[in-house]
């Protein structure tokens, strides 16, 4: 093998690991398995094998607008967002009790299946950009792939839009390989993990289990980790593929720490959608096997006798399922992987392989099956100009404008600056693409950065001249926006008369 072919392997080994701390298996059933049951909001169903997605059209003479609610969280805006995280909470009780319990609440929300922590879209100290970012329902709806101090701030976010927390209350914490959070709670800080691809959360301080330690108390005692008190969702470990000891290594090394600033200024996110008449929106159900939502596949050479090895061992494993078997098969792609690549990462290898992301060949590569489907609006203009915000809004930022006739003109203010784009016949705007994370010398991902005027949401100014036929593509979150869904309910606006058609789209 040459050092080209190393140094690849190396990078898609270390974005499969990494994309190995993320989840166990996905809580939806597989596409070919789930009939489609799409319920809207007259009344009308559809029921059908196998699609592999859906086609929202509006053929009436009018705009419609309306919310999506989704049987799999029930939240759909930010006042339903805000009911969820109050959930329980009793104003009779402490205020100790309803922060805890409010924390609890928000954990549920993203550290869940609808979240995980795989490609990096983009990172940016811009606050602009960070006002746009950060908006929890803009951050819910629209990437599910965050890195881990996203997470932590998204959690922070949310806990202030209730009147229990302010923005002094939270303080960042960046250790190795790892971002993580200490919340104020009465007089004491209690540390919080919100990351879905990590197992931790809190932890007990004291024997009888009455206080929760900070993160001070974890780095000067790593041994209050335990592996009992990982975090469960629905009785299930995300990530049971880290081991108790890789979570303590993280609290090896403190890098430095930071307060969070500008929490109370985000993106007014509208979560409304606006379409005009004769346009359609299509989306396609995500892939919920494992591989599918892991992303990369590599395959391993067995002419490498450490290979070979692991082969032979996992073979056995299989046949006898004896945990010696189980911790040879490690062993030896451990050593592989140190010996080739010098990547020393503590991984359940034999879960990779289980799940199909490790296979074992004569010959050597990746195989890429991860097909990241976005959210495609097609609009055909006839007289009228659509402005946007009135006549048309999608709230989820704008990945690509393809312009196959006519004019698109895309307004933007960022600061005293005022941008504006126009998009005119057979042109596409590439706004920023899904791109995965740049991995260092030191071992350390880096998410592509991103300017201020490439996240747009909606739009939300400019227009669509008479006489265009234009296909805008959104990132979106299939997992917050579930349509593979059994059950979704739109929710027209008050007094609006047209209704959308929903059919199922085939191969």
């Amino acid at each position: 093998m040459n050092i080209k072919d190393k140094n690849c392997l190396h990078f898609i080994f270390f974005v499969v690991c990494f994309i190995s701390i993320v989840e166990q298996k996905a809580s939806y059933a597989q596409n070919k398995e789930a009939p489609a049951c799409i319920v809207v909001s007259d009344n009308r169903t559809i029921k059908s094998p196998g699609p592999i997605g859906i086609l929202l059209e509006n053929n009436t003479g009018k705009d419609i607008r309306w919310l999506f609610e989704f049987g799999s969280n029930g939240y759909y805006n930010e006042e339903t967002l805000k009911e969820k995280i109050l959930k329980g909470v009793d104003p009779l009780k402490s205020k100790t009790y309803n922060q805890l319990l409010i924390l609890d609440n928000i954990a549920s929300i993203i550290k869940s299946p609808n979240h995980r922590n795989l490609n990096l879209l983009f990172s940016s100290a811009s606050p602009s950009v960070s006002n746009k970012k950060y908006s929890p329902m803009a951050m819910i709806t629209s990437f599910y792939d965050k890195q881990c101090n996203d997470y932590q701030r998204l959690a922070a976010q949310m806990a202030i839009l209730t009147p229990y927390f302010q923005w002094q209350d939270f303080k960042a914490y960046y250790i190795f390989r790892h971002t993580i959070v200490d919340i104020k709670i009465g007089n004491h800080y209690i540390f919080h993990d919100f990351d879905p691809g990590e197992p931790g959360f809190r932890f007990y301080k004291n024997a009888d289990s009455s206080v929760y330690a900070s993160f001070t108390d974890l780095m000067s005692n790593v041994n209050l980790i335990r592996e009992e008190q990982f975090y469960t969702y629905n009785g299930t470990n995300l990530c049971p593929w880290i081991s108790e000891s890789y979570y303590r290594s993280l609290f090896s090394k403190l890098n430095g720490q930071y307060d969070y600033t500008n929490l109370d200024k985000v993106f007014g996110f509208i979560p409304q959608w606006v379409i005009p008449t004769h346009t359609k929106i299509s989306t396609y159900f995500p892939d919920t096997t494992i591989a599918g939502r892991f992303g990369t596949k590599v395959r391993l050479n067995k002419k490498d006798s450490l290979v070979n090895n692991a082969f032979k061992s996992y073979s056995k494993y299989r046949i006898h399922k004896n945990a010696n078997d189980s911790l040879e098969t490690n062993l030896n792609i451990t050593r592989y992987l140190k010996k080739n690549f010098d990547f020393d990462i503590n991984l359940n290898y034999l879960y990779l392989i289980q799940a199909g992301l490790i296979e074992f060949s004569d010959s050597t590569n990746n195989i890429t099956t991860f097909n990241n489907k976005h959210l495609t609006v097609s609009v055909t203009t006839n007289n009228d100009t659509l402005f946007f915000l009135k006549d048309f809004l999608i709230p989820l930022p704008l990945r690509k404008v393809s312009v196959k006739e006519g004019k698109v003109a895309i307004n933007e203010t960022e600061g005293i600056k005022n941008l504006q784009y126009i998009i005119t016949d057979s042109l596409v705007f590439n706004l920023f693409d899904y791109s995965p994370p740049v991995i260092t010398s030191s071992n350390i991902r880096k998410a592509p950065t991103l300017d201020a005027s490439s996240l747009i949401y909606g739009p939300s100014q400019g227009y669509i001249a008479p006489h265009s036929t234009v296909e805008f593509e959104y990132y979106y979150n299939p997992f917050y926006y579930a349509f593979h869904d059994l059950v979704f309910t739109m929710r027209y606006e008050q007094g609006c008369e047209g209704r959308l058609e929903v059919k199922p789209i085939y191969k």
